[in-house]
């Protein structure tokens, strides 16, 4: 029960009390053209600080795969990344993501930019 009060009192926090734990949640609809593919549904819990210009964060949660007319498929997630503010107009991020599913791992590692005009 607190855990649900905790998690309905996020939106009326201000925006520096929210480094620290987390949770996010993310649904993706995949489609090739017109047609439906599948729909990867997954739940992490996080934490994020700030340590200069740094801000890391590591997430470990699980989901779920289902593709159209197939039974689901449960997999893990563990993420680590860093924002870092370079710039007052420019930003990036490094993060690097292993999910595992029926006991296979896949890696991948993703590094962006953001300018801001």
């Amino acid at each position: 029960m607190k855990f649900a009060i905790a998690l309905a009192a996020i939106p009326f926090m201000a925006a520096p009390a929210l480094a620290g734990p987390y949770v996010s949640t993310k649904s993706e609809f995949k489609f090739s053209d017109a047609n439906y593919k599948e729909a990867v549904n997954q739940a992490r819990l996080g934490y994020d600080w700030k340590v200069g210009a740094l801000k890391p964060y590591v997430e470990l949660g699980g989901g779920a795969k289902t593709p159209d007319g197939g039974a689901s498929k449960g997999f893990t997630a563990a993420e680590i990344g860093t924002g870092i503010k370079l710039t007052d107009e420019l930003s990036a991020k490094l993060k690097a993501e292993a999910t595992q599913t029926n006991g296979a791992t896949s890696w991948k590692a993703e590094l962006s930019t953001k300018y801001r005009f």
